[in-house]
């Protein structure tokens, strides 16, 4: 399975590479425990790789040396690439950054023509824009680098009213507290399910991500919550229902007010969602991929996989694999 990675630049920030790194080292630990409690060896198979442009020791923001796990040109097949925020103290410092980090803009081309998923916080965004992947689009920029970034930039639109701004599959936040939830959307975009684990773990819904906006209902939002922490173990509408101390009546009439479907279709949604990152992203067996999401009945998955998607799950993943690479052409899944 593809890794994820985080580049680190002279003068990252810590925090910017802890929110990563512990963003799926907590999903790692909700995915392994619950399926270890249905008695199953599903394991998270990605890694958390920290790569370097160049030189195998990088310095920090308060200079503390950390040291890479490979350098960029040695890099192995990526699903996801961070470029750890970093700050620059005025404009003077934005041409040297070009300069040096030529070899580092290219590697992050190619890895976008790939169709890789690309993100960068604080001064990253000189980086992400140098490589010309948010050309046409918005950007989030660094306020005091604002006006160098736009006279540099042109055809890149600045992000002023959302904390993370997005383009085709490059994802940009200049705020310092931006940094975790910039690393939980990244990854929930990345993948679903674990995108659904790292959003329990820390707390950070993927703000944005409207086929998964939480109910301003109160009693559908816990419902929804409830549904992302038990999605991948099977169990009735009524055991929700009970959970929540609501009769089964009360929660479909506040779910069809609210969402204008039922709990059993909204789960249902949320699974086929999930299946079909996972044999997008994996080469699991369909079997285990219905495990996964919550089917104790391969031949029940196959079934409402075909009725969701139009297509059989070996279907689906063999055209997610004939699919064109690029930005954009990531298989789009409908809404629950």
């Amino acid at each position: 399975m593809p890794d994820f990675a985080v580049v680190l630049v002279e003068g990252f920030h810590l925090s910017a590479v802890g929110a990563f790194t512990d963003a799926l080292w907590l999903a790692r630990q909700r995915v392994d425990y619950g399926y270890r409690a249905l008695g199953h060896e599903l394991r998270m198979e990605s890694k958390v790789l920290l790569l370097s442009p160049s030189s195998p020791m990088v310095s920090s923001a308060d200079g503390r040396l950390l040291q890479a796990d490979a350098a960029i040109a040695d890099a192995p097949p990526l699903r996801l690439v961070q470029v750890a925020g970093f700050a620059l103290q005025s404009e003077d410092d934005i041409a040297p950054l070009l300069a040096r980090e030529r070899p580092l803009i290219r590697w992050l081309a190619r890895q976008a023509s790939n169709g890789v998923l690309i993100g960068g916080g604080g001064a990253a965004v000189f980086l992400l824009a140098a490589a010309g992947l948010l050309d046409g689009g918005p950007a989030s920029v660094p306020p005091n680098l604002s006006g160098a970034f736009k006279k540099l930039f042109p055809k890149v639109q600045i992000e002023t009213r959302e904390m993370i701004a997005e383009h085709g599959s490059v994802y940009t936040a200049a705020a310092f507290s931006a940094q975790f939830s910039l690393a939980a959307r990244l990854v929930s975009v990345g993948s679903l399910m674990l995108g659904q684990w790292v959003a329990i773990s820390t707390g950070l819904l993927r703000d944005g991500q409207r086929d998964w906006e939480i109910s301003g209902d109160p009693l559908v939002a816990s419902a929804q919550h409830w549904m992302l922490a038990h999605f991948h173990r099977p169990f009735r509408i009524a055991d929700l229902a009970g959970a929540l101390a609501v009769s089964h009546k009360t929660l479909i009439r506040h779910f069809q007010s609210a969402l204008g479907t039922t709990p059993h279709a909204y789960l249902r949604g949320m699974r086929m969602h999930a299946a079909g990152g996972m044999l997008r992203s994996t080469r699991l067996p369909v079997e285990r991929v219905a495990t996964a999401v919550g089917f104790s009945d391969a031949s029940s998955f196959r079934r409402y996989f075909v009725e969701h998607f139009g297509c059989s799950p070996k279907g689906y993943r063999k055209g997610a694999e004939l699919a064109p690479a690029g930005p954009g052409n990531r298989a789009e899944t409908p809404r629950p």
